[in-house]
This record gives C-alpha cells, sequence and structure tokens, in this order.
C-alpha cells in the first residue's frame, strides 16, 4: 500500500513538530482526527511534500477529486525526487482513478502512454504489464462520451421498497440453518423499461444481472472484472446508454454485468430470485447524484433540489481506496469506524475490531455459529455475539443489538473499518442523509 512506503520515506526526515504529528497521523490511517488537526497547522509544517502529500489524500478521502488531482500534480511535478519513485507510481494511480471517474478515457490513455514510455524501464515486468492492460482498456474507451447526470430543478421522490428472501443452508442434504434477510430495494427504468435493483452503498459499480442484460441493450467491452465480496465471481464491463431513478437520469455509464449472485448460490427459498431481483444501484451511481435522503418508515427516498447543509458535527463519512463509505462513529469516548452497506441486511463487527478487543469479547461473550452470503459464496463462521453497542454518529446516539463479532475475514478484504452498518441500522431511523459531496451522513429518529 502507498501509506507504508511514505512513511518509510518520512522517516529519514529531518522533521519538525508538527511535521512529526502529521506523519503519525498519516502512519495511522487517521483521516478522520488529519481532517480536524491539519487545516489549523498546515501553515506550520516545514516540509513541502509532507504538506502537498497530506492534502492529497485528505481530497481524496473526502471525494475531492478536482482538489486531489490538482495536489498530486503538483507533488509528481515539483517533489517526484524527493518522494521517490515508487511514491510517484502510486500517486499516479492515485491519478489514473479520479481520472476514469471524471470519463476522461482519452487524456487518461494520453498519460499512461507517456508514463509508461517514462519509466518502462524501471518497472518490474508484471507492473508492466498492468499498466499496459490499463492503457488498452482506456484507449479503446477514448471515442466514449462521459457520464451525465440530467435531473430536473425540484425535490425528486421515489418509491423505496424492501424485499424479504427466504433462504436455507444446507450440509449433504440436511438443513443447518433457515433465515429471512431484508435488503432495500428501488425501481430503475433502463431504455424504457421498468427493473428492480438492490439499493447497496457496499457495490462499487452498478451491476446488471445477466438474465436482466438480455433484455437491454449494451455496448460490451473485451475486459472481464472479479467482483469481490464474501467470495469472488466474474463480470463483464459494459456501457449503458441511459439508466433512471425516478427523474434522474445516468447517460453513458460503465456497469458490469454478472450472474445473480443471490440466484447462483442455490440457497434461496424464493421461487425465482430473477423474478424480483434484476440488478444492484452501486455507489457510483449515489456519487453523481450527490445526496439522496432515505425514509425507511414512510417508503420513499427523496433527492433534493438544494442540498443540506454541513451538520455542526461536521464531516464524518470518507471513502476508501475500494470507494466503500467508511463512517465515524463514537462508543462513548472511542472512535469507531462502520462501513456503510445497505447490500446486507445485518450489522455486524469484522476481524479488526475483534483483535483489538480480543481479551475482553473472548471472556465475556457468547461463541456462536453463523451463516453470510454474498457476492461468490455462501459460508460459515464463528462469531461472538454482543448484546448491544451504544454509538453516536453525527449527533444522535441510538444502540446497536445482538451484533455479531466475525473472527476471520468476512468478505475477501475487509473494508478498513471496525463493522458494518446494514439494512437493520437503517431502519432504525425515519431519515438519513447521505451527502457524498459534502461527506456526512445525518441520522434522525
Amino acid at each position: 500500500m502507498i501509506f507504508s512506503i511514505i512513511i518509510l520515506f518520512f522517516e529519514h526526515l529531518n522533521a519538525q513538530k508538527y511535521d512529526i504529528f502529521i506523519h503519525e497521523l498519516l502512519k495511522q490511517n487517521n483521516w478522520f482526527a488529519l481532517e480536524k488537526e491539519y487545516p489549523q497547522i498546515q501553515d506550520s509544517i516545514k516540509t513541502p511534500e509532507l504538506k502537498w502529500l497530506t492534502e492529497s489524500l485528505l481530497n481524496i478521502k473526502f471525494n475531492q477529486n478536482e482538489a486531489a488531482i490538482s495536489s498530486i500534480d503538483t507533488l509528481l511535478h515539483k517533489y517526484q525526487q524527493n518522494i521517490g519513485f515508487t511514491n510517484s507510481v502510486e500517486l499516479f494511480r492515485y491519478k489514473i482513478s479520479l481520472l476514469a471517474y471524471q470519463g476522461e478515457y482519452g487524456f487518461i490513455a494520453g498519460e499512461l502512454k507517456n508514463f509508461i514510455d517514462q519509466v518502462s524501464e524501471n518497472l518490474p515486468q508484471e507492473e508492466l504489464k498492468k499498466f499496459e492492460e490499463m492503457y488498452n482498456f482506456y484507449n479503446s474507451l477514448r471515442n466514449e462520451e462521459k457520464t451525465q447526470v440530467i435531473k430536473p430543478e425540484k425535490n425528486i421522490e421515489i418509491p423505496f421498497g424492501t424485499i424479504e428472501m427466504d433462504f436455507t443452508s444446507r450440509k449433504d442434504e440436511d438443513t443447518i440453518h433457515d433465515m429471512t434477510s431484508a435488503l432495500g430495494v428501488v425501481k430503475i427504468f433502463i431504455q424504457g423499461k421498468e427493473y428492480v435493483f438492490i439499493l447497496d452503498t457496499g457495490y462499487e459499480t452498478t451491476c446488471i444481472f445477466n438474465n436482466t442484460s438480455k433484455n437491454i441493450n449494451l455496448h460490451y467491452l473485451n475486459d472481464s472484472i472479479n467482483i469481490s465480496g464474501t467470495g469472488i465471481s466474474q463480470g463483464n464491463l459494459a456501457i449503458l446508454d441511459n439508466i433512471s431513478l425516478g427523474e434522474v437520469t445516468l447517460y453513458n455509464l460503465l456497469i458490469v454485468v454478472s450472474d445473480n449472485f443471490l440466484e447462483k448460490s442455490g440457497i434461496f427459498r424464493n421461487e425465482n430470485i430473477n423474478d424480483y431481483i434484476d440488478g444492484v444501484l452501486g455507489i457510483d451511481f449515489i456519487k453523481r447524484i450527490g445526496e439522496i435522503q432515505l425514509y425507511p418508515s414512510d417508503k420513499k427516498i427523496i433527492i433534493p433540489q438544494k442540498e443540506s447543509e454541513l451538520p455542526i458535527s461536521g464531516r464524518n463519512i470518507i471513502l476508501d481506496e475500494r470507494n466503500n463509505i467508511i463512517v465515524k462513529a463514537f462508543s462513548e469516548d472511542d472512535l469507531i469506524t462502520f462501513h456503510l452497506d445497505t447490500g446486507n441486511s445485518n450489522s455486524h463487527m469484522f476481524k479488526s475490531y475483534y483483535l483489538k478487543n480480543r481479551n475482553e469479547i473472548e471472556t465475556t461473550l457468547e461463541k456462536k455459529l453463523t451463516y453470510s452470503f454474498g457476492v461468490g459464496a455462501i459460508k460459515s463462521d464463528t462469531i461472538y455475539q454482543m448484546p448491544s453497542l451504544a454509538l453516536l454518529i453525527g449527533e444522535t446516539f441510538f444502540s446497536l443489538k445482538n451484533i455479531p463479532i466475525y473472527t476471520v475475514d468476512y468478505f475477501m478484504e475487509d473494508p478498513s473499518a471496525d463493522g458494518s452498518l446494514g439494512t437493520d441500522f437503517i431502519n432504525k431511523f425515519s431519515k438519513i442523509t447521505l451527502n457524498l459531496n459534502k461527506m456526512f451522513i445525518q441520522l434522525k429518529k
């Protein structure tokens, strides 16, 4: 990861007091503390490359793409020798991913071509091959239009429903576990036809299931990708000419086409899950809208004409390396972070939380066997059951009940957080405001 490389480099600096302080926060990946402290002391930082690096990473984490690209460019153009070759390569990767979100495919291809020409002799062959594949991919998109968002100048109300799914886990022919899960769903219109999608803030790229894709005109790309979740499945990339949520329409959206992981798992008792669910509306769609307001009890979503003001409590979400939304919360005085995952029915704690609190958990909590499903797999896990956890998010206090604490990775690679907030969390509140421009989540009971 870039952060370990950066830290190794800055260990050799003759740093002043504030430089050391910022360096330690970077070392801890403590983005919320860094966001609070950095503006107060930035003029006192003596090492310019440390200052620009901090600004670059904060801009990335808090979804300020233009500012992030600008600060990365400053680092690469003015301080490349100071930060070293490996750091420069990693920052360049970040820049490419930000430009890709903006749809600057032709510009990216040019940047990659120049980069490969300049550094090919210094890169390991495996690494060089990845950059060459990246160049070929973006070069093939050179003539594609950028993604555009069109929405009317008014508040837009959209129905928000819940679908219950019954599933059974079996070993040999014996039933070992029955369970009902509930997920939030929305109606989507594609090329004039109505479909039902899971609203999933834990899914990086909007996905159309194979069975549904047969009825949709898609521009398929040559590249296939791995989709990571509780397991791994494969999908294909395609460009969708239009997709609408209510009166909000996205044009030329890069999407994934894959098997319906719910049906493929073979654990659902519903007659035919493909009759219910056509795809997944991911975080890429929600980011482009900017703000959504969920009203679970009223079964609606509002996309406001005017975005909400930043609450007094400030920004309390960031994006990690895979665009997972990470929420800042407090348990008493302790900072605790959660992955916001509306595509998961139940909240839980990750292995990282278990390892931090292992002694207390093992001596006070009950051990159980549980089952989880998702992209690519269904699996059984040993967990500890926490009766309750009191939390503060923003200015709202609440409690989670009967929370599983996983002792192994829940996903193939868990997000950088202590736990995950699922649909059960969403249903606790009368209104949830999620703003990915100003980077906050606000809860109302």
